[in-house]
């Protein structure tokens, strides 16, 4: 399941945002049918800012995954990419 993998992951880190890119879209009805009890689940689409706000007024103990339901941005595109500087 993928939302272990992402609740061992947030163990992991000392950040608490993890950035999940799904192109396939093989993970979207496990993790919108996910009780939301250990992390948030922002879906991405083109709604960068109303994500950077949820970001910046979360809860300090909340931890949020972002969901993209698109490929992930190569890596020279990251300077680019909207919500990079979370």
């Amino acid at each position: 399941m993928i939302t272990e993998k992402i609740k061992q992951k947030f163990s992991e880190i000392d950040f608490p945002i993890l950035f999940l890119f799904d192109a396939d879209q093989e993970y979207e009805e496990e993790l919108m049918s996910y009780d939301q009890a250990d992390f948030k689940i922002l879906q991405v689409n083109s709604n960068f800012f109303s994500i950077k706000y949820a970001v910046e007024y979360r809860e300090k103990a909340d931890k949020i995954l972002l969901y993209h339901l698109s490929e992930e941005p190569k890596e020279k595109e990251y300077i680019n990419y909207p919500l990079t500087d979370l």
